[in-house]
């Protein structure tokens, strides 16, 4: 049996955080010392990892406890599916995001001059000026490819 000191640096959660979710009904402790104190078995500590897990994926206290009530349920295989695909969405976007900066490093562009400095831009919101840079960088580099001889091919650019 572990008190609620040894817990927090096991599962990265504050104390405030854990008491969060014994208050919800998602996480409780296996039982008390005489003096009143918290102690978690095994089993309550992988709950918590699980519930760790769950927080940093997106997951409300709600879901998991949907989860928790029936892991192998269509509501649950839901749950995960819609987090999934969140996920996905937000690599997707963070792939992007680093793709357009390295894009601005290589071209020198930042996106004040776009807005500023080319016609048609001066009332474009943030999304339209990076598919902006994004789209004018392609073009640069298929120009580039062309008049080197190199043949058109765009890579993933998965590093």
């Amino acid at each position: 049996m572990k008190r609620l000191r040894e817990v927090i640096p096991i599962v990265g959660m504050t104390r405030r955080v854990i008491q969060g979710y014994e208050k919800a009904g998602v996480a409780a402790p296996s039982t008390r010392d005489k003096y009143g104190r918290l102690l978690y078995d095994d089993s309550a500590v992988e709950r918590l990892l699980q519930i760790r897990l769950y927080k940093d994926i997106g997951l409300d206290k709600n879901e998991m406890l949907d989860i928790f009530d029936a892991p192998s349920s269509d509501r649950s295989k839901e749950i995960i599916e819609k987090h999934i695909n969140n996920l996905t969405k937000e690599k997707e976007k963070i792939e992007n995001m680093i793709n357009v900066i390295k894009k601005m490093q290589s071209t020198g562009i930042i996106i004040s001059d776009l807005r500023i400095k080319i016609n048609g831009l001066e009332t474009a919101n943030y999304d339209e000026l990076l598919s902006y840079l994004v789209s004018l960088n392609d073009s640069e580099e298929e120009d580039n490819q062309q008049a080197n001889g190199k043949p058109n091919v765009k890579l993933n650019q998965d590093d």
